[in-house]
């Protein structure tokens, strides 16, 4: 979902500014820039096993607050800013190129399902103001599952409640090969690396197909 049906970078950028906004601090591009930086780094983490969900949410603020040189009193609740910035990340969403117009036309004869280890608050309210809640046939959020990408746990507990799922007949497609791409060898299926900035692999994964635009991925399912 996120990276790949729609555009993180841009939902990231409106929620953290506007949760700061709130406290009544004003952050420059610069500023969210490092934000994002920060976060990426404890979402990779996460994607490799070596933290905990619960400590990204933390973490990444403390992390933030020490780079902007505020104290922890500067923002009397800050310990309750991760509430506020999920419930704004599923504010706001921006579609990654064409990709509604995409899943639309691949609706017809195939069934297709977002895998997800975003918040749940974050990732229901995009899905309804997106309109893929409802496009695609289902939706399984880590969080809900206690399970995440890339463990074969959480892809199994999703195979199993797809009607007469074989594994030679899917394909998983997404933007990060820590969580999307190693998942999808974990778990048995072809995957499609969506690589829109034409980067180079940085760890050892099998990727079936590479695409720098969604629309291609009409001619290879």
């Amino acid at each position: 979902m996120d990276g790949t049906l729609l555009d993180f970078i841009a939902s990231e950028k409106y929620a953290i500014k506007k949760v700061f906004s709130h406290f009544g601090f004003e952050l420059s591009d610069c500023d969210v820039a490092e934000y994002s930086k920060i976060n990426d780094s404890y979402w990779t983490r996460f994607d490799k096993g070596e933290i905990k969900k619960g400590e990204i949410y933390s973490n990444r603020f403390a992390d933030f607050f020490r780079y902007l040189g505020a104290l922890e009193n500067s923002i009397p609740d800050w310990r309750n800013i991760n509430e506020l910035y999920q419930n704004a990340l599923g504010d706001y969403f921006v579609y990654n190129e064409d990709s509604y117009e995409v899943v639309s036309k691949l609706k017809d004869g195939r069934r297709q399902y977002i895998v997800t280890n975003g918040s749940l608050a974050a990732q229901t309210g995009r899905l309804k103001l997106s309109g893929f809640g409802e496009l695609v046939d289902g939706v399984f959020i880590s969080e809900t599952m206690g399970l995440q990408k890339p463990s074969k746990e959480f892809f199994d507990a999703c195979f199993q409640q797809i009607p007469g799922f074989l594994p030679e007949d899917a394909i998983i497609i997404g933007d990060s090969l820590t969580s999307d791409i190693k998942g999808g060898n974990i778990a048995g299926v072809k995957t499609c690396w969506y690589n829109p900035g034409g980067k180079t692999p940085d760890i050892d994964v099998k990727i079936d197909f590479e695409i720098t635009r969604l629309s291609e991925v009409l001619d290879i399912v």
